[in-house]
């Protein structure tokens, strides 16, 4: 990245859909060859740009501390949120890609290796849980429905057997 400076004095300021439009005016003898490449630059190109404000009497002064790199922005965090606090139809649907509920499922319901017959285990597993719900998709189950109280069912029933196989060593 090269670093670019030059005076301006700030013309225009406003608001825009994506953020705000700052318009400088940049004297002609500040316009240099590496300034002039914005003129074909596409629209879109990012920049990093830093300024500082001078008085009308200070002059150009030492400009050589535009020439650094800026420093590197912490890239923000994302915010992992606890299962149970996720929408149902996303914890539906991450239940629906878990090799363990899966195999529960297979292992407790007679019904679902006649659905996911010639289906991969994933969307055999949807299209069984669709039927077991009886919605036509999973964003329907949403809580306070017959849907979600069907679900909240397989759920006690998937917890129990993460128990006992967790548990089937101990308990024999």
């Amino acid at each position: 990245m090269s670093a670019n400076h030059f005076e301006a004095k700030l013309h225009a300021l406003r608001r825009a859909r994506d953020g705000v439009v700052v318009s400088f005016v940049v004297h002609p003898d500040d316009v240099t060859d590496a300034f002039s490449r914005l003129a074909v630059s596409p629209l879109g190109q990012r920049y990093m740009i830093a300024y500082s404000t001078i008085g009308e009497d200070e002059g150009e002064g030492d400009k050589s501390a535009l020439d650094i790199e800026p420093a590197p922005q912490p890239k923000a965090e994302r915010v992992r949120r606890k299962f149970d606090e996720l929408p149902l139809p996303q914890q539906v649907a991450i239940r629906c890609q878990d090799k363990q509920f899966i195999q529960f499922v297979k292992e407790t319901y007679a019904g679902y290796s006649v659905i996911s017959h010639g289906d991969s285990d994933n969307a055999g597993i949807v299209l069984w849980v669709k039927t077991v719900c009886v919605v036509s998709s999973r964003s329907e189950i949403v809580p306070g429905t017959k849907a979600a109280r069907m679900w909240y069912g397989i759920m006690d029933d998937f917890d129990q057997w993460l128990t006992d196989k967790k548990y089937a060593d101990s308990i024999r």
